[in-house]
């Protein structure tokens, strides 16, 4: 009997109550997509929106870029992406400067200000979650949490069947990861690394991650350029 079956049937018999997993299974389902839609929805000191937040992350991650790109990579109207940059110059969180090879244009760059704005931001979302649990929790209640939390891991990772290794010999610093998948339009290999990416790291730590244009447009296109 797997170790996950034989705690489960522990379970049953001592607490004479048989197991409902399927019950349990889509209760856990629905505790965790609420709690993921919650940190999404948190901002950062600052109150950044979402779409300036958008376009602070870009410039950090891919460098300077004039704002015509940025709008287009946004999937916005110019005239909305000059609203949110003029906002973020405003802040000091981004500078315009000539285009070294086109004097007609202008490129966008992001601040100091700008990039430790970004790692507030990424921060944000583990101090909500902690603060919850310091006022809405008991302490009995937290320390059922603590212990709950390696089952969870053992969940999320019989459920998927994943393993990674090797992950102590990324350097310090900027390190490029390539993915070998073969799951068609569902390739899993970039959830599993980034769970352990930031279980060997922790979460501060960025990991950017690219992706075929295709994912960037259609229905889904608001969600993965976020």
């Amino acid at each position: 009997m797997a170790a996950a079956e034989k705690k489960t049937a522990d379970w049953a018999a001592t607490s004479g109550t048989p197991f409902d997993t399927d019950r349990v299974g889509a209760m856990l389902r629905l505790a965790v997509t609420r709690i993921t839609r919650k940190l999404r929805q948190t901002h950062a000191v600052g109150d950044v929106t979402l779409s300036e937040a958008s376009v602070l992350a870009r410039l950090d991650r891919e460098g300077a870029a004039c704002p015509s790109v940025l709008a287009e990579h946004e999937g916005v109207r110019p005239q909305a992406m000059a609203v949110t940059l003029a906002a973020l110059e405003h802040r000091g969180l981004v500078r315009r400067t000539p285009d070294a090879n086109d004097g007609r244009r202008v490129v966008m760059t992001v601040t100091e200000a700008g990039r430790q704005t970004v790692l507030d931001r990424r921060s944000e979302s583990a101090r909500k979650l902690a603060w919850t649990l310091d006022t809405e929790l008991t302490p009995a209640e937290r320390e059922t949490l603590a212990a709950a939390l390696p089952l969870l891991k053992l969940a999320m990772r019989t459920y998927f069947r994943s393993s990674v290794t090797g992950m102590e010999k990324v350097p310090d610093g900027g390190a490029l990861i390539v993915g070998n998948h073969s799951g068609g339009l569902m390739p899993m290999d970039v959830p599993i690394i980034a769970v352990s990416f930031a279980e060997t790291f922790g979460a501060d730590r960025p990991l950017y991650c690219l992706a075929h244009d295709m994912l960037f447009t259609g229905a889904a296109g608001p969600f993965f350029r976020k």
